[in-house]
């Protein structure tokens, strides 16, 4: 899309140094792309970067009982954040990805909005961009449904046009995360699984094996459905109980990056990505976000992000740190 502007165009890849292999992969069908497209193609090798930013406080957040969200953390830090400054200092204006997601510039300054097809939307894990960022940063994707996307691939004879998506983390193995512990080394340290008045009703293997709101490989048969409410990590428990005890009215995130009114406003709130969004009134400081959900909304866990919306605008967010 950017040739079809005459822009002078240069496609980069990121070696993240997390598998080899996978890497080279990635690199090699980056360098067939750019091969079809008749541009140069570059490696950026942000490896330890990737490692000190992404992975390693990753694991450190589910070991802590959280249940991280690894792309909003990559996208601010290491693909928005030094392969952009990189892009900028070779020259270029603009860095193009394939996010579905939109920057409307029209005003007087650029805002993130969500992307038109709403089953691909991403703006959820880019919602850490507003600001200055957004003046270089282009989502072409963001306009189109998916499907037009693989049309115009297939019509550039491009590779990848009938590619099959991926929906994992990128840096993890077939076995997930139980598979990254192993490789580093990682001993897991097992609890018990309690009810809400302390009672253990059985053990488990590590408290990052489970999330807030989890229901299925519990871990625990027989009477009615249980889903995991809360994680004490410096106890090694899992808390669980009813539907209803999952049920929060208020949800607090630390963080924030913020574009809407100062004080309060009605937003639509997600508290992950797949969560329908929620409305509700948000109020924010220097340092604290909060929503008053108009109802009780369930699935608060620590670590994923509160990104709050006006319309298909992102207004901010933070990572989720308290519920009331």
């Amino acid at each position: 899309m950017a040739l079809d502007r005459d822009c002078d165009v240069v496609g980069v890849t990121m070696r993240l140094g997390v598998d080899s292999a996978a890497d080279d992969a990635v690199i090699e069908a980056a360098s067939r792309v750019a091969r079809t497209l008749g541009i140069p193609h570059r490696v950026l090798d942000l490896s330890d970067a990737f490692a000190d930013r992404v992975v390693r406080p990753f694991i450190a957040s589910y070991l802590n009982g959280e249940t991280p969200n690894p792309c909003v953390v990559c996208n601010d830090h290491v693909k928005f954040g030094l392969l952009l400054e990189a892009a900028l200092e070779d020259g270029a204006s603009v860095l193009v990805t394939g996010h579905y997601a939109r920057v409307d510039a029209t005003g007087p300054r650029p805002l993130l909005l969500r992307g038109l097809d709403p089953r691909k939307d991403q703006s959820y894990f880019l919602y850490r961009l507003l600001g200055e960022r957004l003046q270089h940063i282009w989502f072409p994707l963001g306009d189109l449904l998916k499907s037009q996307v693989r049309q115009i691939a297939a019509a550039r004879g491009l590779p990848s046009a009938d590619r099959s998506e991926s929906q994992d983390i990128c840096f993890l193995g077939d076995s997930g995360i139980g598979q990254l512990f192993e490789e580093r080394g990682i001993s897991s340290r097992g609890g018990d699984i309690v009810d809400l008045a302390g009672h253990v009703l059985g053990p488990h293997d590590g408290v990052w094996r489970f999330t807030v709101g989890q229901r299925k490989g519990i871990g625990i048969g027989g009477g009615p459905p249980l889903y995991v409410v809360a994680i004490d990590a410096d106890r090694a428990r899992v808390i669980v109980g009813p539907a209803e005890a999952c049920r929060v009215r208020e949800a607090h995130a630390r963080d924030v990056v913020w574009d809407g009114p100062e004080t309060q406003s009605r937003v639509q709130a997600q508290i992950r990505y797949r969560a329908e969004p929620a409305f509700g009134v948000a109020r924010v400081d220097d340092t604290t976000l909060i929503v008053r959900f108009d109802e009780d909304v369930s699935g608060v866990a620590f670590g994923q992000s509160l990104v709050c919306y006006e319309g298909d605008r992102v207004l901010g967010g933070g990572y989720l740190t308290g519920v009331s």
